[in-house]
């Protein structure tokens, strides 16, 4: 998922917090995590917003820990590729590193979690680096776009489904006779729809929903309204970019 336009926000807050003193980023890991927490530093510094940003914007600090006091498990059940840890340790250590923010690697589970101080397995070839870049983000508000597909699922991950700037939550009802009313109706249910341009139509025949692009769109993404993964059995899940 390309976030080009909605990391704004992410800049924005980072460079507010700069103009009093660097954005400090801890990545915390355990002994056999510290070479994938030296990657992921490497990774955020050649990822935008990250690498517009000086070393008097922003420090990415690692800082190895034992794997006892991090504490990393799996819950098992349907929560299973969930990570849980010390969280009460995790949050000492950021606040003794004066950190905005901080994420822990551990070797000793798989999958990962968000919440305060997002976690991810160190072992990439299981998840992705991608996997941590993605539980950080939901700290800057961002949302899971999964399909979930049982009511387990969504009573474990999804309660309720709320809207952010990735993805929006409401139920169409066709028919629409334009796009200006499929705009003014569902304006205060999609948070990115003044950022759509009038080329790009949120609708498709009477039903809601971006399917033709227009010309600009060759070569890259644009801003519209994609149906995506469903976060919930009872309504769709929209999104701003169609991959």
């Amino acid at each position: 998922m390309k976030f080009f336009l909605l990391l704004f926000i992410l800049f924005v807050s980072i460079s507010a917090e700069a103009t009093r003193r660097p954005y400090k980023i801890l990545i915390i890991a355990d002994a056999a995590s510290v070479t994938s927490a030296n990657a992921y530093r490497t990774y955020l510094m050649n990822k935008r917003p990250f690498s517009r940003m000086n070393s008097e914007d922003l420090q990415i600090e690692v800082q190895s820990v034992p794997p006892a006091d991090m504490a990393c498990t799996n819950p098992g059940g349907v929560n299973n590729r969930l990570i849980n840890c010390n969280n009460d340790n995790l949050r000492n250590l950021r606040r003794d590193a004066n950190a905005n923010l901080a994420v822990a690697f551990t070797s000793t589970a798989t999958g990962g979690a968000g919440g305060e101080i997002p976690i991810a397995t160190s072992n990439f070839a299981d998840y992705p680096i991608a996997t941590m870049f993605h539980e950080m983000l939901h700290n800057y508000g961002f949302a899971d776009e999964y399909d979930y597909t049982t009511e387990t699922e969504y009573q474990a991950f999804c309660t309720p489904p709320r809207n952010s700037p990735n993805a929006a939550f409401f139920a169409d009802a066709p028919p629409y006779a334009n796009d200006g009313e499929g705009r003014s109706r569902h304006n205060s249910d999609v948070p990115w729809m003044g950022r759509i341009d009038a080329a790009t139509l949120v609708t498709h025949g009477t039903a809601l929903g971006t399917t033709t692009l227009p010309a600009l769109a060759v070569g890259g993404q644009v801003i519209g309204l994609f149906e995506g993964g469903s976060c919930s059995l009872h309504l769709k899940t929209w999104r701003p970019y169609q991959q």
